[in-house]
């Protein structure tokens, strides 16, 4: 099957699913075009299993496509930068040092936690799971999802001093999570050895090189557009810039996705668009790319269900790990919270609504995916996080707006304190 072919098939379904989903489920995009494309899945899965359809096909379609290749190097780096050019660049400003240790600190705490309590549970039940083989997991799903959370995040009555943190943390927290799930799935197939400062190195480079990029392409981006004289022009330019930004990053080995953040919030900034205005033509052609690659995406998702074996033991892994990964994404806000509370006052409703609000998508199934073909937990720890995005997507976004609901209530203090007065 040649590379238009399943272009064309891709983007049949994400059209229809988005269809699906606006004309009649009327979800969150996230939900409703992966519960269409999973729904697909299923439905091709019985047809072949009753004789009536061959789903050979389908199958071959998706173990063509480089999944990682796909998310990290394509439609992450354009969906964060259509984020950014959504998003009140001014608030996630305000809302920087939560969203430092979030993305930081915070995943770093979280992937340890869930992989030392996975560990601790799956040993206990008499199943031989090393503590490194552990931490992978914790890796993966640690990072929470941009896609999935800025649809969720949008439609919610959040205030922005508490949505800000929690769309900001999830464009910005790749690093830290990639960079320490390459290093603990290298250890945990092979004999390679890491010093410290080697870990510590990959991880500046990855973050701060991606910063650079990203305020260099952003001022040169923001030049370009000021002295250009079309709208279409500015279009282009903008499109050259994710492309040329994405293979750069990739060729220098810093973080693509947070070049392209920082780029989209200075591009945003200095060319007025800090409100987010949505009238604005630039505004409206990246929400169009938004809204198309965010369908792609999870159709993607929908479709990788052909080919992940359900086993039971692997399902019942996954819902084992559906409460340590809640808890781990709890104690890793719970405890920085404790210790600056008295200086920073967060109502406990707040916490819980970050802790929830924490979806996980498709970055933490492009790095299972990805989990070298040598370990014997890779199948295992895909359906576990299949499992665990579905419960993310499927229960937790459609409860977030009900948490934010009552949160909302609670938030003026908060407000007052930090003078953000409406």
């Amino acid at each position: 099957m040649n590379l238009f072919t399943v272009i064309a098939i891709v983007l049949v379904l994400a059209a229809a699913a988005a269809y699906v989903n606006e004309r009649f489920l009327k979800l969150p995009s996230a939900i409703g075009v992966m519960l269409a494309a999973a729904s697909f899945s299923l439905i091709l899965l019985l047809l072949d299993a009753v004789g009536a359809v061959d789903d050979t096909w389908a199958i071959n379609m998706i173990t063509g496509i480089d999944f990682e290749a796909v998310v990290f190097r394509g439609l992450l780096c354009f969906l964060l930068f259509a984020a950014t050019m959504q998003t009140d660049s001014d608030l996630l400003s305000r809302s920087r040092w939560p969203i430092l240790y979030l993305s930081t600190v915070g995943v770093l705490l979280s992937a340890l936690i869930c992989g030392t309590l996975l560990w601790i549970i799956i040993n206990a039940m008499g199943v031989q799971l090393s503590w490194i083989a552990a931490m992978v997991f914790g890796a993966l799903i640690a990072p929470t999802d941009p896609v999935a959370i800025t649809s969720i995040m949008r439609r919610s009555v959040t205030r922005p001093e508490i949505k800000s943190p929690i769309i900001g943390e999830s464009m910005f927290n790749d690093a830290a999570s990639i960079v320490l799930f390459y290093l603990v799935a290298n250890l945990a197939v092979a004999d390679t050895t890491f010093t410290a400062t080697d870990v510590l190195f990959g991880f500046l480079w990855q973050l701060v090189g991606g910063v650079a990029l990203g305020l260099m392409l952003g001022w040169l981006g923001q030049y370009l557009l000021a002295t250009a004289e079309t709208h279409s022009v500015s279009v282009l330019i903008t499109i050259g810039l994710v492309f040329g930004g994405s293979e750069l990053s990739e060729a220098i080995h810093v973080s693509g996705p947070t070049a392209m953040v920082v780029a989209g919030l200075i591009i945003a900034a200095r060319g007025g668009l800090s409100s987010g205005d949505r009238e604005h033509p630039m505004v409206n052609f990246w929400s169009v790319i938004d809204v198309g690659l965010n369908a792609v995406l999870f159709v993607l998702i929908g479709l990788e269900l052909l080919i992940v074996v359900f086993k039971w033991p692997y399902f019942l892994g996954g819902i084992i790990a559906i409460p340590i990964v809640v808890t781990a994404r709890y104690v890793s806000l719970f405890l920085p919270w404790l210790s600056l509370k008295r200086w920073v006052w967060i109502p406990h409703s707040s916490l819980l609504l970050m802790t929830w609000a924490g979806l996980r998508g498709g970055v933490s199934i492009a790095l299972a995916l990805t989990i070298s073909e040598k370990a014997d937990f890779r199948e295992g720890f895909i359906v576990m996080t299949f499992v665990v995005v579905i419960f993310s997507l499927f229960v937790q976004g459609f409860t977030v707006p009900t948490i934010a609901s009552h949160d909302k209530n609670q938030i003026s203090r908060y407000q007052r304190r930090m003078g953000w007065e409406e």
